[in-house]
């Protein structure tokens, strides 16, 4: 349920977290002043009682529980579905993003999913053609609960000087750290969400401010994403899996189910580090998809001194094999002969593209015979 913002004299005053309970309608009240916090206290919003409010603001947070009360019980006015010339789904990176809906990216930490993250932002940002078809640019926004400011800019800047070979002037993105869970920060949040059409949420366990396999926690949290979705954004939303699930091919984002079933579109990202070449084999595969599923994706992040290059091989030999290895696999267990006979490619090619499957735990075997990890 989306949240509702008043202002009551010197006040402002924020309902967050809005549900309906056998007891009435709760809601996270939050008053600030000068955008200071002031008080603030979990309400029934169906009850005269706020004594859990300092004295002097309980007035006026009476008054701003009718109008809050009348904003939220309003009946809504229905649209009818239209017929549309163009059925396929709109997209914000093809094959990646689902525009104007919640997409979720889940892999152990290290192997790159806030590097890639940042990434899509500023090829967004920019406009830039870095996914084999024409870019729209888009405002992108970066809400952090993982690093800080300088971190952030410092990756930025080492993937603008990678974008500066394909765009002389690269335009970086805006960036907030967050210290408190979404629910807490989304009145502002949602202020400024109609000026933006990417929204990146690093990451849902801090995001959601608790235990992460609590339900009503997950929920209470896709509630905000859905209220900053209702602005017309699209939203990326990074989780975790245990690095003990890596090879778990059923391995979902961690904690309560909601963190896969609410997104339109989930990824699950795996990824091999070569210490010789200085870079990471990343593969992206749709575990979830409410669209026509998409095809896995196959990157290289390398590092520089002073760049860190981005890299989509779908040509490359090497990554083509891989994605006709997780093909044939996908039609069930293979041995490495068996793999050998149905390609052209040279047996180094193959051996090379086996590896980086293996070491990134999208492909498993025993006594020669080989299986995938992954769902795709």
């Amino acid at each position: 349920m989306r949240n509702v913002i008043l202002n009551e004299g010197d006040y402002s005053i924020e309902f967050t977290g809005i549900s309906f309970t056998r007891t009435g309608l709760q809601a996270t009240v939050i008053l600030r002043q000068g955008g200071n916090v002031i008080d603030g206290a979990r309400l029934n919003l169906l009850s005269d009682d706020v004594s859990s409010i300092k004295p002097e603001l309980q007035e006026a947070v009476r008054r701003g529980i009718k109008e809050a009360v009348a904003e939220i019980l309003s009946v809504p006015t229905p649209l009818r579905l239209t017929k549309r010339k163009n059925t396929e789904p709109r997209w914000l990176i093809q094959d990646l993003l689902l525009e104007n809906s919640i997409n979720l990216i889940c892999a152990p930490g290290g192997v790159g999913k806030s590097l890639f993250a940042l990434y899509t932002a500023m090829v967004i940002e920019n406009g830039i053609p870095a996914f084999d078809t024409q870019q729209k640019k888009g405002r992108t926004l970066y809400l952090d609960w993982e690093v800080d400011y300088f971190e952030a800019s410092r990756r930025a800047t080492k993937i603008g000087n990678f974008l500066k070979t394909v765009k002389k002037n690269i335009r970086f993105p805006r960036y907030m750290l967050m210290t408190t869970p979404l629910r807490d920060s989304i009145g502002r949040i949602l202020q400024i969400a109609p000026y933006y059409d990417y929204i990146i949420i690093d990451s849902a366990a801090p995001a959601s401010g608790g235990d992460v396999s609590d339900s009503s926690m997950a929920i209470g949290f896709f509630d905000c994403v859905r209220s900053i979705v209702a602005n017309h954004v699209t939203v990326l939303i990074l989780s975790h899996i245990s690095k003990a699930e890596l090879k778990n091919a059923d391995a979902t984002p961690i904690g309560s189910i909601y963190y896969e079933n609410i997104p339109r579109l989930v990824w699950r990202m795996s990824g091999e580090y070569n210490k010789v070449r200085k870079e990471l084999s990343v593969v992206l595969a749709c575990r979830k998809a409410n669209t026509v599923k998409p095809e896995p994706w196959i990157f290289t992040i390398g590092f520089d001194n002073e760049m860190i290059r981005f890299e989509n091989h779908r040509n490359n030999n090497i990554d083509m094999v891989m994605m006709q290895i997780i093909k044939d696999l996908e039609g069930g267990e293979r041995t490495v002969k068996e793999l050998l006979k149905g390609y052209s490619y040279d047996v180094s090619v193959i051996t090379e593209a086996l590896d980086r499957l293996q070491k990134s735990g999208v492909v498993c075997g025993e006594e020669g015979r080989l299986k995938l990890s992954i769902n795709f």
